[in-house]
């Protein structure tokens, strides 16, 4: 007889009303069968957790927190969980029909490794479904962890994998830790650099879609660029270059790429939160980056030449706000 794992299709809600109900059917509209949809809603305040609700049934759960943040709930929704594979998905956020099927048929050939997909990147008022494939640039189908991540971080590749194209087995988040509960942003970056560096490697399956929602005006905590965001996402990177040192065959590359994502986070905090950009500066410099260049429009970055990115990361801030 042959088998077929449960999968637990982890949703975190906080004030998603718009969008949960869509999100909710693209985990229970799934070609593979097997599957339970855990909802936690984070104290929303609008109307999320009854459109929830209105799902419920034995596959589909729906659990209530105080609010905590995403990565509490999602920790809520994994002490519930019983399945052997585990699919994060965020509230706003949707999934192609044959993901989940497709990328459990590669995890079966490669038990023990962690599998992503390609991503569609869509703007809320936008048909996701008319929206092109976005070019990774991942040349293999098999890559080692460290390997995966100094590509994804920017030698040679660069880019994002949005947390939704994974499928992680249970058994390796058994081994990469939790959430970790003390980060607002960032959150997925750090704990999926766990999850990969915990995993016997990572599969690329270009049989299957994520596709990911942005929202035009200030959605999201990291779009705010508050003092809470720039701290967590400074955290987090350091986290990263932690967990990554520990695995990686070639820590001076290591170093030498994250001194440079301090610099940038280092500029982008500046002059708004100066103790945060110098803090990221510092680090960039220990870690032996040389190259301070800052990287903008042509005009800001010949300028920059002249009166150093500082000045015009000032007039920036006072012209945009941002």
């Amino acid at each position: 007889m042959i088998t077929r794992p449960l999968v637990s299709v982890i949703i975190p809600l906080f004030n998603a009303e718009k969008y949960i109900s869509e999100a909710i059917r693209s985990a229970i509209g799934q070609t593979w069968a097997n599957i339970e949809v855990i909802v936690v809603d984070d104290g929303s305040t609008d109307n999320s957790l009854a459109l929830a609700r209105a799902f419920e049934t034995d596959n589909v759960k729906i659990f209530h927190q105080e609010n905590k943040g995403a990565s509490a709930a999602r920790n809520l929704a994994l002490t519930h969980s019983k399945g052997e594979f585990i699919q994060f998905l965020d509230a706003d956020d949707l999934i192609s029909p044959r993901k989940i099927e497709a990328q459990l048929d590669r995890l079966a050939i490669f038990p023990g490794h962690i599998c992503c997909c390609s991503s569609v990147f869509f703007f809320d008022n936008e048909d996701h479904l008319q929206r092109p494939v976005a070019a990774v640039g991942f040349q293999k189908e098999v890559y080692g962890g460290d390997e995966f991540l100094t590509g994804l971080y920017g030698f040679p590749y660069g880019g994002m994998v949005p947390m939704h194209s994974w499928l992680t087995p249970a058994s390796v988040i058994k081994k990469a830790g939790r959430w970790n509960e003390g980060l607002s942003v960032n959150d997925d970056g750090e704990f999926f650099c766990r999850a990969v560096l915990s995993a016997k490697g990572v599969i690329n399956c270009e049989d299957s879609v994520s596709y990911y929602r942005k929202h035009r005006a200030g959605g999201s905590l990291s779009a705010g660029l508050s003092r809470e965001a720039y701290h967590s996402m400074l955290t987090a990177m350091s986290l990263q270059h932690a967990h990554l040192l520990q695995k990686s065959k070639k820590p001076a590359d290591v170093n030498r790429l994250f001194a440079r994502k301090y610099f940038e986070t280092g500029v982008a905090a500046y002059p708004q939160y100066r103790d945060i950009s110098r803090d990221a500066i510092n680090k960039s410099v220990a870690f032996g980056n040389e190259n301070r260049s800052y990287l903008a429009g042509p005009v800001s970055t010949a300028l920059s030449r002249i009166i150093g990115w500082k000045a015009i990361r000032v007039l920036t801030y006072l012209r945009f706000g941002v």
